[in-house]
């Protein structure tokens, strides 16, 4: 039996409300049915191409037409994904990968090739150059904490002055966190320019 107000009308429970919320929302549309059952299967074969399972072209001819571009929607935004600032041989490999998988499902192969070539250029000199100079950054950030500790140790009475461990403190690594995140921002900008020119290529 519903509860009622001091204005004697129906108070409603809050699965009513969300009824009503539910009867109220549009059905979706055919081409949000597709996206909603064929991107994530592209997403899927993405990952098992990356791992060396599939031959991408061969399994995109074989997709029902009707989910095609939905199911290569995902495959693409996938290895755009994995696409990343190299800061190991196996993500340099991975980069290499997905490069050539995005190039092998593409059409105009000559605009594939140029982007490909300029985000490759991009990757290198930060696995070359640019990790080596952060590098450098962090341990000249470290000794700058650890001069700072030695300061305020030697004020310190010597029964009081304990050892700290410079990299294990909390100003340490936020400080860190954001000279890193500062630096790596100019090669991060060149990716994602790439990955938003890929996404407009046939």
């Amino acid at each position: 039996m519903e509860k009622e107000n001091k204005g004697s009308e129906p108070i409603k429970t809050a699965l009513e409300k969300a009824l009503e919320k539910v009867d109220q929302m549009e059905a979706p549309s055919e081409e949000e049915l597709l996206e909603w059952k064929w991107v994530p299967k592209g997403k899927q074969m993405a990952a098992q191409y990356l791992q060396g399972a599939c031959d991408l072209p061969e399994v995109i001819s074989n997709t029902e037409e009707t989910g095609r571009d939905q199911f290569v929607k995902g495959i693409l935004e996938t290895l755009l994904e994995n696409i990343r600032l190299p800061r190991s041989e196996q993500e340099y490999k991975t980069n290499e990968l997905a490069m050539e998988g995005l190039k092998s499902i593409k059409n105009d192969k000559d605009s594939m090739e140029e982007l490909i070539s300029r985000v490759q250029y991009v990757c290198t000199q930060y696995a070359q150059h640019g990790l080596k100079e952060k590098e450098e950054k962090y341990n000249s950030m470290k000794q700058e904490f650890q001069t700072r500790i030695e300061e305020i140790r030697s004020k310190q009475p010597s029964n009081v002055a304990r050892q700290i461990e410079t990299e294990s403190l909390s100003q340490f690594q936020s400080e860190w966190l954001r000279i890193s995140n500062q630096f790596d921002e100019q090669y991060l900008e060149h990716l994602q320019n790439f990955r938003t020119q890929v996404r407009l290529i046939r």
